[in-house]
């Protein structure tokens, strides 16, 4: 189980996040973890990886990627983050004109975000918890784009950075992705964009291209909704 000092909440906020971890299913090794939360620090260790660090959400939004544009050529499109994690993608695409809805499951996440979010009022990609497919389903709102980023599952090959540590840790994934691809594309104009470690063994091999980086590669998906 990971042990949470929330220093940094009310008393009440503990409560809450401390009963959200007991009832949360996490991997078998996340009990080495532990998390302290002041101010918009995160301080993390982990006992079995000797593994430290602290971060804050704030140091991950350098806006430098120009891959954006590549990915989602039509500006001021509507997106929806299914994996909303650390909030980076959806936050700068936020920034770049993109129209960005973020949903994230884990209640943790949430709260970090929320974190974030309270205190840069010029960001405005809306952060909604819950199941994306869920929220799709009830919701039957139609996205230019669908974006889902799998860069922090356990199994890929790639050294982990203190954030994928972290997210590790503390998130689950989908049972079936390819299940959930195939019915994201029923609410989606453009492309499906799924993000991937470039050495990921990952099923997901029907695509209809990919775009890659040195380190990442993209598997797109077209729309069923247009072109």
């Amino acid at each position: 189980m990971i042990k949470f000092n929330a220093e940094g909440f009310d008393s009440s906020k503990s409560k809450i996040i401390k009963n959200i971890l007991d009832t949360l299913s996490f991997p078998h090794d996340s009990r080495d973890y532990e998390i302290k939360f002041r101010q918009d620090k995160f301080y993390i260790k982990c006992k079995k990886e000797r593994f430290e660090t602290i971060f804050s959400i704030d140091e991950l939004m350098h806006e430098n990627d120009k891959i954006y544009m590549k990915l989602f050529p039509i500006k001021n499109s509507t997106i929806l983050d299914c994996t909303a994690g650390l909030g980076r993608d959806g936050i700068l695409l936020s920034k770049l004109g993109y129209d960005v809805t973020m949903i994230e499951k884990n209640p943790i996440l949430i709260l970090m975000l929320n974190n974030y979010l309270s205190r840069t009022k010029d960001i405005k990609a809306r952060l909604l918890y819950g199941d994306s497919l869920s929220y799709v389903r009830i919701a039957k709102k139609i996205f230019d784009y669908i974006y889902i980023d799998f860069m922090f599952e356990k199994k890929n090959n790639a050294k982990p950075s203190k954030y994928d540590l972290f997210l590790r840790s503390i998130n689950y994934n989908e049972n079936n992705k390819l299940n959930f691809i195939e019915e994201m594309i029923n609410y989606c104009k453009k492309r499906i964009i799924v993000k991937e470690p470039i050495k990921s063994k990952s099923k997901i091999i029907d695509c209809d291209f990919e775009i890659k980086t040195k380190l990442i590669k993209y598997k797109i998906f077209n729309g069923k909704l247009g072109k």
